[in-house]
């Protein structure tokens, strides 16, 4: 999942999800909920993510700022 439309752009074959019209439009927040509940709940009927399609197994969080 990225908001960052050009990330999604660039990377649309291992992101599943592109939360960027919420931010640019044309969606509204409802709208993309509405959008993110289907695939989550189709994820957990079974649908694979791009990812597992690819064969990954691993994830990675990248964070902005590391406090110790």
């Amino acid at each position: 999942m990225t908001g960052n439309r050009d990330t999604f752009k660039n990377m649309e074959d291992n992101i599943d999800f592109d939360a960027s019209p919420v931010i640019y439009g044309p969606q509204t927040m409802e709208e993309l909920t509405d959008d993110l509940l289907k695939m989550l709940l189709e994820v957990a009927n079974g649908k694979k993510t791009k990812a597992e399609s690819l064969g990954f197994m691993e994830i990675a969080i990248a964070r902005v700022c590391n406090y110790a």
